[in-house]
Protein backbone atom coordinates (compact mmCIF):
# COMPACT_ATOMS: atom_id res chain seq x y z
CA UNK A 1 0.00 0.00 0.00
CA UNK A 2 2.94 2.66 0.67
CA UNK A 3 4.53 1.75 -2.60
CA UNK A 4 0.84 2.28 -4.41
CA UNK A 5 0.90 5.76 -2.80
CA UNK A 6 4.68 7.02 -3.37
CA UNK A 7 4.02 6.05 -6.81
CA UNK A 8 0.87 8.06 -7.23
CA UNK A 9 2.95 11.30 -5.45
CA UNK A 10 5.25 10.61 -8.04
CA UNK A 11 3.14 10.38 -10.97
CA UNK A 12 0.84 13.36 -9.88
CA UNK A 13 2.83 16.52 -11.83
CA UNK A 14 3.41 14.55 -14.77
CA UNK A 15 -0.41 13.76 -15.31
CA UNK A 16 -1.98 17.45 -14.72
CA UNK A 17 1.70 19.17 -15.99
CA UNK A 18 1.13 21.14 -19.05
CA UNK A 19 -2.86 20.69 -18.70
CA UNK A 20 -4.05 23.84 -19.82
CA UNK A 21 -7.58 25.83 -21.08
CA UNK A 22 -7.66 28.77 -22.99
CA UNK A 23 -10.10 31.17 -22.24
CA UNK A 24 -9.62 33.14 -25.66
CA UNK A 25 -7.54 33.69 -28.23
CA UNK A 26 -6.24 36.07 -30.81
CA UNK A 27 -4.12 35.71 -33.90
CA UNK A 28 -1.74 38.51 -35.03
CA UNK A 29 -2.80 39.43 -38.57
CA UNK A 30 0.90 38.92 -39.12
CA UNK A 31 1.58 36.86 -41.94
CA UNK A 32 5.78 36.72 -42.89
CA UNK A 33 6.48 33.51 -45.28
CA UNK A 34 9.68 32.92 -43.71
CA UNK A 35 11.13 30.47 -40.93
CA UNK A 36 12.07 31.45 -37.43
CA UNK A 37 13.99 30.84 -34.53
CA UNK A 38 12.98 30.99 -30.85
CA UNK A 39 14.90 34.41 -30.25
CA UNK A 40 13.18 35.65 -33.70
CA UNK A 41 10.04 34.87 -32.71
CA UNK A 42 10.23 36.49 -29.39
CA UNK A 43 11.64 39.47 -30.58
CA UNK A 44 8.43 39.49 -33.36
CA UNK A 45 6.07 39.37 -29.90
CA UNK A 46 7.93 42.61 -28.81
CA UNK A 47 7.53 43.90 -32.26
CA UNK A 48 3.59 43.73 -32.05
CA UNK A 49 3.09 45.21 -28.18
CA UNK A 50 5.72 48.14 -29.25
CA UNK A 51 3.36 48.69 -32.83
CA UNK A 52 0.51 48.02 -30.70
CA UNK A 53 -0.69 45.50 -33.61
CA UNK A 54 -4.59 44.27 -33.16
CA UNK A 55 -4.69 40.81 -33.21
CA UNK A 56 -8.08 38.71 -34.92
CA UNK A 57 -10.40 37.33 -31.76
CA UNK A 58 -10.97 33.82 -32.59
CA UNK A 59 -14.57 32.02 -31.83
CA UNK A 60 -15.31 30.44 -29.20
CA UNK A 61 -16.07 27.00 -31.48
CA UNK A 62 -11.96 27.38 -32.59
CA UNK A 63 -10.71 27.79 -29.03
CA UNK A 64 -12.80 24.96 -27.57
CA UNK A 65 -10.91 22.33 -30.55
CA UNK A 66 -7.62 24.04 -29.86
CA UNK A 67 -8.11 22.74 -26.07
CA UNK A 68 -9.17 19.77 -26.85
CA UNK A 69 -5.63 19.05 -29.27
CA UNK A 70 -3.69 20.48 -26.55
CA UNK A 71 -5.55 17.97 -24.17
CA UNK A 72 -4.04 15.50 -26.78
CA UNK A 73 -0.92 16.60 -27.42
CA UNK A 74 2.88 14.76 -26.25
CA UNK A 75 3.97 17.97 -24.30
CA UNK A 76 7.92 18.28 -24.10
CA UNK A 77 10.03 21.68 -23.21
CA UNK A 78 10.78 24.06 -25.30
CA UNK A 79 14.38 24.29 -25.99
CA UNK A 80 15.74 26.96 -28.97
CA UNK A 81 14.68 25.50 -32.57
CA UNK A 82 13.94 26.64 -35.65
CA UNK A 83 9.65 26.98 -36.73
CA UNK A 84 8.73 26.04 -40.38
CA UNK A 85 7.71 29.04 -42.49
CA UNK A 86 4.87 30.93 -41.89
CA UNK A 87 3.63 30.03 -38.30
CA UNK A 88 0.68 31.67 -36.57
CA UNK A 89 1.63 34.64 -33.76
CA UNK A 90 -1.20 33.87 -30.81
CA UNK A 91 -2.08 35.74 -27.33
CA UNK A 92 -3.64 33.70 -25.03
CA UNK A 93 -5.73 34.53 -21.98
CA UNK A 94 -5.55 31.49 -19.43
CA UNK A 95 -7.23 32.98 -16.31
CA UNK A 96 -5.45 36.38 -15.70
CA UNK A 97 -1.92 35.25 -17.16
CA UNK A 98 -1.29 36.22 -20.70
CA UNK A 99 0.22 33.92 -22.84
CA UNK A 100 2.52 34.20 -26.27
CA UNK A 101 1.58 31.35 -28.85
CA UNK A 102 2.84 29.86 -31.91
CA UNK A 103 0.74 27.66 -33.92
CA UNK A 104 2.82 25.57 -36.79
CA UNK A 105 0.63 22.58 -38.92
CA UNK A 106 1.85 19.57 -36.44
CA UNK A 107 2.62 21.95 -33.03
CA UNK A 108 1.89 24.20 -30.61
CA UNK A 109 3.98 26.16 -28.50
CA UNK A 110 3.79 28.29 -25.19
CA UNK A 111 6.42 30.72 -25.43
CA UNK A 112 5.83 32.02 -22.15
CA UNK A 113 6.23 28.33 -20.34
CA UNK A 114 8.39 27.01 -22.98
CA UNK A 115 6.36 24.12 -23.84
CA UNK A 116 5.86 22.58 -26.57
CA UNK A 117 2.65 20.24 -27.47
CA UNK A 118 3.18 18.35 -30.35
CA UNK A 119 0.30 17.23 -32.42
CA UNK A 120 0.33 13.87 -33.60
CA UNK A 121 -3.44 13.03 -34.62
CA UNK A 122 -3.90 13.29 -38.08
CA UNK A 123 -6.94 15.15 -37.99
CA UNK A 124 -5.71 17.71 -35.32
CA UNK A 125 -3.12 18.35 -38.01
CA UNK A 126 -5.55 18.76 -40.85
CA UNK A 127 -7.24 20.67 -38.62
CA UNK A 128 -4.94 23.11 -37.62
CA UNK A 129 -3.87 23.02 -40.98
CA UNK A 130 -7.28 24.23 -42.43
CA UNK A 131 -7.19 27.08 -39.45
CA UNK A 132 -4.23 28.34 -40.20
CA UNK A 133 -5.26 28.43 -44.29
CA UNK A 134 -8.46 30.47 -42.86
CA UNK A 135 -6.67 32.99 -41.08
CA UNK A 136 -4.40 33.49 -43.26
CA UNK A 137 -7.27 34.20 -46.02
CA UNK A 138 -8.53 37.42 -43.75
CA UNK A 139 -5.92 39.90 -45.15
Amino acid sequence: MRILIILFIMLLPFTSKGQIEIDSLSVYKYFEKKGYTTAGVASQFRDFEQKEMEPIEMTPIEINQINQILKLAKIKKHRQTKFGIAPLFCKAVIGEKKIDFIIGKNIIVDLTNYQNYLIKNEEDRLWLEALIEKIRGIR
